[in-house]
């Protein structure tokens, strides 16, 4: 058995050099320490493909393709995709508490620079890498599914900006819009607004002009749109303040034009998504889930990834995702994030479900009145937010005994034979509970 300084020479014997790069949004300052002798020196380099390339290539030749250890603080990033297209550079992602809560112990004045930010890097790589783990990208289906995915849920928190701004300005002077649609941040609601942004306009409007315009955006409830020409009639000016109206009506006719096409790039990035997970392999794997349809599949593909290793038990799974409770996950050492004040970006694909308003493929208008989902809402019991039953099958350590949570462990081990990452979805599902009882 080799002991602990022999072990860290085989360790240091993987890699000719190893390399610390403190990453900036111009320039990056580097650190390099050569294997056997111990010699460091630093520099710089600027942040073009081109100077990277230069760089890289200047290490292959320096080390006769061997490879090279480089510590970056991220895991994706610009420059970490840069270096990872170079087969002799291997990246090891360092999280940034990490050399954080190093550098508070070692200068606890809180001093930083670039060259000795790289240095504290180094130090990381070289003296505990036996903790950090080498980047390992997934398979290029699952990884674009993981952008798409993470992107979309970006231009969903635009739309709520955007919807949330454009409430706030209609309060102001045009009130009553709120009530006419369900859902101010939907596609007819921008074009209704940058058709008639205001109230004087829209009276002008003829009825029948009005009306097509709901017929042509697939509003053809005749009795709500009868309600709406009604209240359009009846309706009164909020206010008569001439700067107010006219600062108010070109912002909103703005903010109109910018939702509209968020509306629309949401729904090209929806059949992108959707597109793609049907071509991914385990795509009926993830679908056969309880409460897994046509939006959380897509996630939980993205979430769960395909690298079969990841995951050895459930147990592991439900760490990664926070969904376990902070009292169980304590009791996993292998490192995985685990619960309680601090969850994965994942986690509320795990517990929900329900991932967003369901609405038609068409993205069709509701034809419920606004008035009468908040008398819906008022009649409901108070409580948690509704699961589909997703969670009860997927989160089961969480819900049952331990000697169920043996029971799951013991399935894990007598199904070794089978794919691991598949036998872990499905125990996770429910799918194995016959099995894991016997």
């Amino acid at each position: 058995m080799l002991n602990p300084k022999s072990k860290r020479n085989v360790m240091h014997n993987e890699f000719a050099a190893f390399v610390a790069v403190d990453w900036a949004d111009q320039k990056h300052a580097w650190m390099i320490r050569i294997g056997e002798s111990g010699e460091r020196r630093g520099g710089t380099i600027d942040h073009t493909p081109e100077a990277v390339d230069v760089w890289a290539a200047e290490l292959r030749l320096q080390f006769g393709g061997q490879r090279v250890a480089v510590a970056v603080e991220q895991s994706g990033g610009s420059l970490v995709f840069m270096l990872s297209k170079y087969e002799h550079l291997v990246v090891f992602p360092v999280h940034p508490t990490t050399l954080a809560n190093c550098r508070k112990s070692f200068r606890p004045s809180g001093a930083k620079n670039d060259p000795s930010h790289a240095a504290l890097l180094l130090d990381v790589l070289t003296l505990h890498r036996d903790k950090l783990r080498a980047l390992t990208p997934d398979t290029p289906d699952t990884r674009s599914l993981q952008f798409l995915v993470e992107e979309r849920r970006k231009l969903v928190d635009e739309k709520t900006r955007c919807s949330n701004r454009i409430t706030s300005l209609l309060k102001m002077y045009f009130p009553q819009v709120l009530d006419w649609f369900d859902e101010i941040g939907s596609a007819i609601a921008a074009e209704f607004l940058e058709r008639w942004p205001d109230l004087e306009k829209l009276k002008r409007a003829k009825p029948a002009t009005i009306q097509q315009f709901f017929f042509d955006h697939n509003s053809r409830n005749s009795e709500r749109l009868a309600e709406r020409l009604e209240q359009i009639r009846k309706s009164i000016a909020a206010t008569n303040d001439a700067a107010v109206l006219t600062s108010c009506r070109s912002a909103v006719v703005a903010w109109a034009g910018l939702m509209k096409e968020l509306v629309n790039a949401d729904s090209r990035y929806d059949t992108q998504i959707e597109t793609l997970a049907r071509q991914h392999p385990d795509y009926a794997l993830v679908k056969s889930f309880p409460g897994a349809g046509d939006v959380l599949a897509p996630r939980l593909i993205a979430a769960i990834g395909s690298q079969r290793d990841r995951y050895m038990t459930a147990h592991q799974l439900q760490c990664y995702s926070g969904i376990l409770q902070w009292w169980l996950a304590a009791e996993d050492s292998i490192g995985f994030t685990g619960g309680g004040l601090v969850q994965s970006s994942y986690a509320k694909h795990f517990r929900n479900g329900l991932c967003g308003r369901s609405r038609t493929r068409l993205g069709r208008e509701h034809t419920t009145t606004g008035s009468a989902q908040k008398e819906k809402r008022a009649t409901q019991p108070s409580g948690r937010w509704p699961s589909s039953g997703f969670e009860f099958c997927f989160v089961v350590g969480k819900i049952t005994s331990d000697m169920t949570r043996r029971c799951m462990s013991l399935s894990f081990q007598l199904t070794a034979s089978i794919s691991k990452h598949q036998s872990a979805l499905w125990i996770c599902s429910g799918k194995q509970s016959l099995a894991s009882a016997n």
